[in-house]
This record gives structure tokens, C-alpha cells and sequence, in this order.
């Protein structure tokens, strides 16, 4: 375990979670149960071998069953959040590093879990470039995340959600992203999904062409 960039940019990043982080854990299966677990974790089994690269992970609670076998990279924006993952997975291979993503590590897979959802349009698409680059050929990147269009209640509760991470993290979106546009055009190809919620919250693995 290493903590890569972590120290040198830790003054450099603003900790928009910092407030969040003790209870975040607890508020997400308060609200989802188990839902956003089984989302993040279903397809890990899936991974050939466990050489990631893990783009706002949080707290790094989902991974903790199978940090064993994780090698690879770890990214989180919030020092708060990295700090709880550097304890909850020390016990990997992962090197640790806040800030924005960038990275010259080759994987077998990259997982994005439930982080998409929170940035904006042209950072998705400069985001999707970078990890296009880290990914081995027939490498799989991992979504899981909430997706639009899964009728009134689940509609009206995203736009909820949107609204208090826009006052308590600053996040820039307003919306939730069209996840399949961005990675067709990147040159990925959906290979298998499993639904949640009826369809609010799903869980993908797209391939590498």
C-alpha cells in the first residue's frame, strides 16, 4: 500500500466531503439498504485478474471483501474519503491518490462506482479518453450507477438528490449523464447489465474494442 500523490496535492484539493464522510456509509444503506453494494460488487467476480484502477471509490467499503486480491490505482477528490480507503483496504496492493485523475497504469479493468453521476459532460469525455489509455486490450470498464428515465417516483428522486449534492458538495451537474452515448463513442461495447430499482440503478460492464 502507498499513498502516491496524496500528501504533495493534499493542500491543493478541496475536501467537499470532509463533512460527509463519517456518515456517508451509513446514510447510503439507510436509504438504498443494500442496493448500492450489490450494484458496485456484483460483476467484480467477473475482473480476469485484479489489476484496476478505481475512480471515486469513496470510502473503499464495497471493496474491503475482496481488497486481497485488488492491485492497481485508487482516486478519490476527497482527502476525507481517501483517508477512510487508505484504512478500510490496507490490505490491497492499491497506491492511493487524490486529486484529479491521471495516470499512465495499465489495467485489466477500470470501475467507475457511482461517481459518473456527479460530473459534467466535458469531464466525462476527457475522463473516458485518459481511462481508454490505461485499459489493457479487452480490458472492461465497470459502471455502476443511477440512470434516467425509471418513472416519477425514482425521476423525482434523483432530481432530489442532484439539488442537496449541488448545496452540500458542489457538484456542477444538474442532470444525469447519457452513460451509453459517452462510452459508444469512446469505442466501448455494453457486454452484460443487471438491473436495480427497476432500472433506476444499474450495473454494467462495457469492453474495449
Amino acid at each position: 500500500m502507498y499513498l502516491g500523490d496524496y500528501y504533495r496535492t493534499f493542500s491543493k484539493v478541496k475536501d467537499r466531503y470532509r463533512l460527509l464522510a463519517p456518515f456517508y456509509t451509513k446514510i447510503s444503506q439507510l436509504v438504498f439498504g443494500d442496493v448500492i453494494h450489490q450494484a458496485t460488487t456484483c460483476y467484480l467476480s467477473k475482473i480476469p485478474k485484479k489489476s484496476v484502477i478505481i475512480i471515486g471509490g469513496g470510502d473503499g467499503n464495497h471493496f474491503r471483501e475482496i481488497q486481497n486480491e485488488l492491485e492497481g490505482e485508487y482516486w478519490e477528490l476527497s482527502s476525507s474519503m481517501l483517508k477512510r480507503a487508505q484504512k478500510n483496504l490496507s490490505e490491497s496492493q492499491l497506491t492511493f491518490h487524490l486529486g484529479e485523475f491521471k495516470s499512465q497504469e495499465k489495467v485489466s479493468c477500470v470501475i467507475f462506482p457511482f461517481v459518473l453521476d456527479t460530473v459534467p459532460d466535458d469531464e466525462i469525455e476527457q475522463l473516458l479518453m485518459d481511462v481508454s489509455h490505461n485499459l489493457e486490450k479487452g480490458g472492461i470498464l465497470l459502471l455502476s450507477d443511477f440512470f434516467r428515465k425509471a418513472g416519477f417516483f425514482h425521476d423525482f428522486m434523483t432530481g432530489l438528490m442532484i439539488r442537496i449534492f449541488r448545496v452540500l458538495t458542489a457538484h456542477k451537474r444538474k442532470d444525469l449523464p447519457d452513460y451509453s452515448k459517452f462510452l459508444s463513442q469512446h469505442g466501448f461495447e455494453l457486454t452484460a447489465e443487471k438491473q436495480f430499482k427497476k432500472g433506476w440503478i444499474r450495473s454494467q460492464l462495457w469492453e474495449k474494442n
